[in-house]
């Protein structure tokens, strides 16, 4: 998505200075400065989407799924999409792929 690239960069010169560990590698710095947490990530996400009655099925990965297959219904190169996801085989890009209606 073309705004991507401007929500980050909005992110990186308005927001993240803004953290105690505002330089280094850490892109997404908790409150602490700490390094952001996978666990911490899913543990948070449950709980807003519990709260919300959205279930169990929806887990943060899903928005990597949606990016995929948005990206290949906007007719992205699928090989592009593969590098950019990180995946060694086309099999694993196309299994995140759902076509929505």
């Amino acid at each position: 998505m073309p705004w991507a690239v401007e929500a980050v960069d909005d992110y990186v010169t308005n927001i993240r200075p803004r953290y105690r560990a505002s330089t280094g590698a850490v892109l997404w710095p908790t409150e602490r400065g700490d390094r952001l947490q996978a666990r911490k990530i899913e543990d948070r996400f449950a709980e807003y989407s519990g709260a919300l009655g959205l279930g169990s099925s929806l887990v943060p990965h899903c928005p990597r799924h949606s990016q995929v297959t948005h990206q290949i219904e906007d007719g992205a190169d699928p090989a592009f999409v593969q590098r950019q996801v990180g995946h060694r085989y086309a099999s694993t890009t196309a299994l995140h792929t759902g076509m929505s209606g």
